[in-house]
């Protein structure tokens, strides 16, 4: 197996055990360097969890393929995934970024957010309305409602 599809298969991983993630991946052909972006930053930063995975695949990865490089990134570190090769999106994703002004969400998080409490915040506001049951009134640009 190269490395790319090594990278690409634990990323596929990852994203199913860390599934309020995501991952953004590049790769540099002349560099030989993987760029791996990991969304939220709290994750990147504070999970323990998160923290034991990147370690083993890091080691496993160098291991493998002693003349390439892997790194691993969030939106608050000095280098970033610029042009994605791929991108993954967990289940459980829902994040604003201050720094990129966008917004990442899954269709099927609006497709089944009624009937389901939660708590949304956006930095700007975005015209959505919400009763007490949670009922998205007006859904913001961008967002599909279940059929």
């Amino acid at each position: 197996m190269d490395s790319v599809n090594f990278v690409r298969e634990e990323l596929n991983l990852f994203i199913k055990r860390f599934s309020a993630t995501c991952v953004r991946y590049e790769y540099d052909p002349q560099a030989l360097v993987h760029m791996v972006e990991v969304l939220p930053s709290k994750v990147y930063h504070t999970d323990k969890e998160y923290i034991a995975w990147e370690n083993d695949i890091y080691n496993r990865f160098v291991n493998k393929f002693p003349c390439e490089n892997i790194c691993f990134t969030t939106e608050d570190s000095l280098v970033s995934v610029e042009k994605p090769d791929m991108e993954l999106f967990g289940d459980g994703f829902l994040y604003t970024s201050k720094e990129r002004p966008r917004v990442f969400y899954k269709p099927t998080i609006v497709q089944n957010i009624s009937n389901t409490s939660a708590n949304v915040t956006f930095s700007k506001r975005v015209g959505a309305t919400f009763t007490k049951t949670t009922e998205l009134q007006k859904l913001p640009e961008g967002f599909v409602k279940a059929a």
